[in-house]
């Protein structure tokens, strides 16, 4: 058998998903999200993209992305937060750690 030098692609599934959580249909859309509400036992991630938000105001991104993981993703043993080390002490990061309640939370690192 002759191997080939390319690298082997395994099949996955990606979803991505706007986030309105500004709006009663937003909020309700969300809350009925099959991707937040099962855990996928496949290779398989989720983009969702916080409307409302942008890399300018991380204060509000922070607040809406704690309030999305608190009240619209399903488990809450673990999870995850990335920044640029230039941005841990700001104060919309920390408000962001602070509120997730989550069993344990990595920063920078996978919970």
């Amino acid at each position: 058998a002759k191997f080939s030098d390319k690298p082997l692609l395994l099949p996955y599934l990606q979803i991505q998903v706007d986030v309105d959580l500004d709006s009663a249909a937003g909020k309700e859309a969300a809350s009925k999200e099959y991707a937040f509400n099962n855990e996928p036992f496949a290779p398989m991630y989720t983009i969702a993209t916080l409307k409302g938000t942008s890399q300018k105001d991380i204060g509000k991104f922070g607040k809406t992305a704690s309030t999305f993981c608190n009240e619209y993703l399903f488990g809450t043993l673990s999870g995850s937060v990335t920044s640029p080390p230039s941005l841990l002490e700001d104060e919309g990061v920390e408000t962001l750690i602070a509120e997730m309640r989550y069993g344990s939370l990595g920063v920078n690192v996978w919970g």
